[in-house]
């Protein structure tokens, strides 16, 4: 299982950066898995198709081309 409380943790450091605004499933997502967020959100957040991110993520779902899946 996930360390959840690291997820927790990553993503209380990412509010704190970039304030208390509501986020999105999807931010709440990849915010969580972000490493580094100090130095990858120093410029202000994420601005689309310009801001690479650095993720950590602990499993990786993939579907080959005959549909069968691996964790």
């Amino acid at each position: 299982t996930p360390l959840y409380y690291k997820l927790i943790q990553n993503l209380t450091n990412v509010r704190r950066i970039l304030g208390d605004r509501p986020l999105t499933l999807a931010e709440k997502i990849l915010y969580s898995h972000i490493h580094e967020p100090e130095r990858t959100l120093a410029s202000g957040g994420i601005k689309r198709g310009e801001t690479y991110l650095q993720l950590k993520p602990e499993r990786v779902a993939m579907q080959d081309a005959s549909a069968q899946m691996a964790l």
